[in-house]
């Protein structure tokens, strides 16, 4: 019986892209407004921007704790703040949201543009594969992070460069990618003009086409990148006369802070080595398939389709900046993704038609790691960690019962097993927001908890950062939430009927009253909300 299912679900796709776009949406949704702000990542930073931006209602500079922020542009902030305004809230569901909405239309992208050249269960699968793979499920789509969508604003961009000129419009290629590489210079900064300039002198160059790279047509997109920009910063200057050269003097900071100058020559030479196999970790399972390019031929058959070809020579061009640049975060890469995914694909399928051992050798791989998932959410009403979430068992049979249908139609079927493979990642990233996630809702609810117990208690007072006492974003986000009011930093003319906030048990005051205890997840350093008295010498200074 289960064969025959098999053979009629084989036969009718249909089914099985009705079931991944099922189970997507509780993969990427469930719990992912219940998990507070977290640090060490930016996502808090992400939401402190924008929130400043409407209790401000500045829209031109970016601050934190009212302090100038130079570190990206605001465009990213202007989504949030868009999506806080059309929600009526601060909520973290509202935050988080973009992240969502970017990763499917970058999903659709992949999908609309594979389809016509590699047909339509081919394309499916190859977006499939960009949002199933570890680094993506199991991590950035649920964080707040400016990654996704900026990585889908710079993927756009190299499709762009590549069907313009396919068709030969390169008047449209050149306005086009130039507009998007201001829409990503507005989110990031320079990285976007690195990848437009590393991409348009290796394909114009391996196209024996460099000569229009000085054809006016190049100039005037060059025009509307810089219209632009400048739009931006004259309005920015504008608002902070003065302040032109710290915003860019940071931008480039950022953007040469993690290369061989500051590392140094061996650390940078150990980056190098490492590199390939920490992002084969992050980008698994699918970056297993680099192994099918090791086959004796393939890269004819690569070089042969132009699509695939211009997938890996983007890919190869661009890695090089991160490759030999440490601490390059994986999330920083996320556009090239894709790309590989699209070659690791095309050499597989093409391999697959002719039977050969190496993919039946990850066939039997990706079955083993799905029998293992299978036997291991076996054990989740038994583990310390999970066997007190709520309705445990019955969230343990979906799991189980999920993963081992698919798996089951997996070992009777040939033609889609890496398709069903994915779509077993989405029934575990389901099962990751049910028993992962809620142990780190419980652990952060303290520090956001703690946060707003302070923005209610000062409710009604002035309240400020005494100093240089150490804060973390997620925090003052909670506060300037609750309070409707930006937490600035103050360094003198301290007044008695003020709040401050401060590391707990300052040393610099000498007579104060302690309202609150609370910690910030950093280093969980403990605080106090305080009231400085009288008679402290902290006021006679």
């Amino acid at each position: 019986m289960l064969k025959r299912m098999a053979s009629y679900i084989e036969q009718r796709d249909i089914i099985l892209y009705i079931m991944a776009i099922v189970l997507l949406f509780p993969a990427l949704l469930i719990n992912l407004g219940n998990l507070p702000l977290q640090f060490p990542t930016d996502e808090a930073r992400r939401a402190l921007v924008a929130l400043e931006m409407i209790l401000s209602d500045n829209y031109i500079t970016p601050t934190l704790n009212g302090e100038f922020y130079y570190n990206k542009p605001p465009l990213y902030n202007w989504i949030i703040t868009g999506m806080f305004k059309i929600t009526g809230g601060y909520s973290e569901l509202a935050f988080r949201l973009p992240v969502i909405m970017t990763l499917l239309l970058f999903a659709f992208t992949i999908y609309t543009i594979a389809r016509p050249r590699f047909g339509r269960r081919n394309a499916f699968v190859q977006a499939l594969l960009f949002v199933t793979c570890g680094r993506i499920l199991f991590y950035d789509s649920f964080i707040g992070l400016i990654d996704i969508s900026y990585s889908w604003i710079v993927y756009l961009n190299f499709m762009c460069i590549f069907l313009c000129f396919e068709s030969g419009r390169l008047f449209r290629l050149f306005v086009i990618s130039y507009f998007l590489t201001a829409v990503g210079f507005l989110m990031k900064g320079l990285p976007s003009v690195v990848f437009q300039g590393l991409t348009l002198i290796m394909f114009f160059g391996y196209n024996k086409k460099f000569r229009l790279l000085f054809n006016y047509r190049h100039f005037v997109g060059i025009i509307v990148f810089v219209i632009i920009i400048a739009a931006y910063y004259l309005i920015y200057i504008s608002h902070n006369p003065g302040s032109i050269e710290t915003v860019f003097s940071t931008l480039f900071n950022q953007t040469t802070q993690r290369t061989v100058v500051r590392f140094g020559f061996f650390k940078t030479l150990l980056y190098i080595l490492t590199f390939p196999f920490e992002m084969t970790y992050h980008f698994a399972p699918w970056s297993f398939l680099i192994i099918v390019l090791a086959v004796k031929g393939i890269f004819r058959k690569v070089l042969s389709n132009d699509f695939v070809k211009f997938s890996l020579f983007v890919f190869l061009i661009n890695i090089i900046v991160y490759w030999t640049s440490p601490q390059t975060l994986p999330r920083y890469i996320l556009m090239l993704a894709p790309l590989i995914f699209t070659v690791f694909y095309f050499a597989y399928t093409e391999l697959f038609s002719q039977k050969s051992r190496i993919t039946a050798i990850l066939e039997y791989l990706f079955m083993g790691m799905m029998w293992v998932a299978f036997s291991g959410s076996l054990l989740l009403p038994f583990l310390p960690e999970t066997k007190d979430v709520p309705f445990v068992v019955p969230k343990t049979l979906f799991v189980c019962l999920l993963t081992g249908f698919f798996t089951l139609l997996y070992m009777y079927q040939k033609r889609n097993r890496l398709l069903l493979f994915a779509i077993t990642l989405l029934v575990l990233r389901i099962g990751f927001n049910w028993f992962v996630i809620p142990p780190r809702i419980e652990f952060l609810e303290k520090y956001k908890n703690g946060a707003l117990e302070v923005a209610r208690i000062s409710k009604g007072q002035n309240l400020y950062l005494f100093r240089n006492s150490p804060i973390q974003d997620a925090a003052t986000f909670y506060i300037e939430s609750e309070r409707g009011e930006i937490l600035y930093r103050k360094h003198d003319d301290f007044k008695s009927e003020d709040l401050y906030i401060t590391r707990r048990n300052p040393g610099d005051i000498s007579d104060y009253e302690v309202l609150y205890d609370f910690n910030i997840e950093w280093e969980d350093t403990p605080m106090s909300l305080i009231r400085i008295k009288e008679n402290s010498a902290t006021l006679k200074k």
